[in-house]
């Protein structure tokens, strides 16, 4: 794989304006580098499906040679920021309005991700794109929860394919009130990534915090970086990231470099069966983001590195969409294999996989957009064949594939 400083001009750049907290060096070399871009929109085309813009145009408009940079190209980006601005103060008045009701009942809550980062690390809402609301509750709280939600007007986005699958899963279906969607999360991770996360010991370690003019609860910093590379693993697994993802981490590692302890972070992910993913995440923001993670710490865990996370990092990096979509399925036709040997008994494996193969109507109808009922057995076939497919391409490398005593074992098992 390229070293930071083989990647192209574009690459670097976006890497380097990514960062929240920029260094010197890093904002000498933005100013360098902006001359050199030829292909300003097809640039702006990654930062934003990447969901880094606002940050970018943060530090590209703070730059000397902001100048050299096409006003277009300045319009677009402020457009983009102010479209998440607009969408982030909609969030935070539902975050304030769910909190509420939640603490009318004593529930305490976490508040994941981006509603959390966005006031206390970002310290700017419109910095931080968000998708959705992540609420983490205690599972004696979970279904209560949900039933607040119900009568807040807020409508249950069943997408599970079935009842076997559903129980393996961290969080709830989606609820949507005014196109937002709010998960309630019970658990950390779902049970098929094969992590061991103890999400007790993780409430044990939340602090209190003010965010977005409401009282809640957030992730000890070990805790948070632990969480948010395990999340960035589950999107590694599909080839689904977005540098956003990567971005996070990076500014997190900077925020709390005076915070973080080390050795009690690696006896964490040790103890939550989690090493080899979090610190193949680790190894390549060190490598490509020089970000702040002590030497020490690197050579003690150099062994976790590992070659397809990286390539789907540089395939992210440069929009390679096709070469996403071949990985895509690659891996999750291997995730897949991997949660069905996690699968207790004959029994519960058959339920599974043909949960899998044949799941609910209202999933497919949601899943494949499917607007005529009738040719719901269609797409039942479409499934069956891919799945099929898949199994093949799976089975197929795994007999012919030569193993290498170097290779890295991506598939946690």
């Amino acid at each position: 794989m390229a070293t930071f400083n083989e990647l192209s001009s574009d690459d670097k750049l976006i890497i380097l304006s990514s960062k929240l907290f920029p260094d010197i060096d890093d904002v000498l070399q933005i100013d360098q580098l902006i001359p050199k871009i030829t292909d300003w929109n097809s640039f702006v085309d990654i930062v934003i499906c990447n969901g880094i813009a606002p940050v970018v145009r943060k530090n590209l408009t703070a730059s000397k040679n902001v100048c050299k940079i096409p006003e277009s190209i300045i319009s677009r980006l402020n457009q983009v920021y102010f479209k998440i601005l607009s969408r982030n103060i909609l969030l935070t008045t539902h975050f304030k309005n769910i909190i509420a009701a939640f603490s009318e009942k004593n529930i305490e809550v976490i508040a994941l991700k981006g509603m959390y980062l966005s006031e206390l690390i970002y310290q700017n809402i419109g910095l931080r794109p968000m998708s959705d609301i992540d609420l983490l509750v205690k599972k004696t709280d979970a279904e209560t929860c949900r039933d607040i939600l119900l009568k807040l007007g807020h409508t249950d986005q069943e997408v599970t394919p079935s009842e076997l699958i559903k129980e393996t899963e961290k969080h709830f279906a989606p609820l949507v009130k005014d196109n937002i969607s709010v998960e309630i999360h019970h658990k950390l991770h779902n049970e098929q990534y094969g992590y061991t996360i103890n999400t007790d010991d993780f409430w044990k370690n939340a602090n209190p915090v003010f965010l977005h003019g409401v009282s809640s609860l957030a992730l000890s910093p070990n805790d948070l970086l632990i969480h948010l590379c395990i999340h960035l693993d589950s999107h590694n697994a599909i080839s689904n990231i977005q540098l956003r993802h990567i971005s996070d981490i990076v500014n997190i590692l900077e925020f709390f470099k005076d915070k973080l302890d080390w050795q009690k972070f690696e006896n964490s992910c040790v103890q939550n069966n989690c090493s080899q993913n979090v610190f193949g995440n680790l190894l390549l923001i060190k490598k490509y983001y020089n970000a702040q993670i002590p030497e020490n710490i690197i050579q003690r865990n150099k062994h976790y590195s590992n070659a397809l996370t990286e390539e789907i990092f540089i395939n992210t990096l440069g929009n390679n969409e096709e070469e996403i979509e071949r990985k895509k399925r690659d891996f999750m036709a291997e995730r897949n294999l991997q949660n069905l040997k996690r699968v207790k008994g004959f029994r519960n494996k058959m339920f599974y996989l043909l949960g899998d193969m044949f799941p609910k109507k209202e999933f497919m109808y949601q899943n494949y957009k499917i607007k005529n009922k009738k040719l719901l057995c269609f797409y039942y076939l479409k499934r069956l064949s891919i799945g099929f497919v898949k199994m093949l391409m799976v089975i197929k490398k795994k007999i012919f594939k030569p193993k290498k005593k170097s290779e890295t074992i991506f598939i946690k098992s």
